[in-house]
């Protein structure tokens, strides 16, 4: 049981790093391009999440390949215990 919540967590954690990931790429595309209009309005009221993504995304990506060797080294045991 213990092995399936750690999985669940790290895949939670890796959906996270990769959706954070792809905001922080979208919002840097259009804030460095500097689209006029509505677009840039929004972006431009996120701001913070671009100053937030320079510590979370790195932080998330260290988290999730934690949790990524601890349920490797886990699984790996399991498939050599039944055999």
């Amino acid at each position: 049981m213990k092995g399936k919540v750690l999985v669940v967590i790290k895949n939670i954690f890796c959906i996270i790093t990769i959706l954070w990931s792809f905001l922080m790429l979208f919002e840097y595309t259009f804030v460095l391009i500097g689209v006029p209009g509505i677009i840039y309005e929004v972006f431009d009221f996120c701001i913070l999440f671009l100053y937030l993504g320079i510590f979370a995304v790195p932080t998330l990506f260290i988290v999730s390949a934690i949790l990524m060797a601890v349920t490797g080294k886990n699984m790996k045991k399991r498939i050599l215990k039944n055999y």
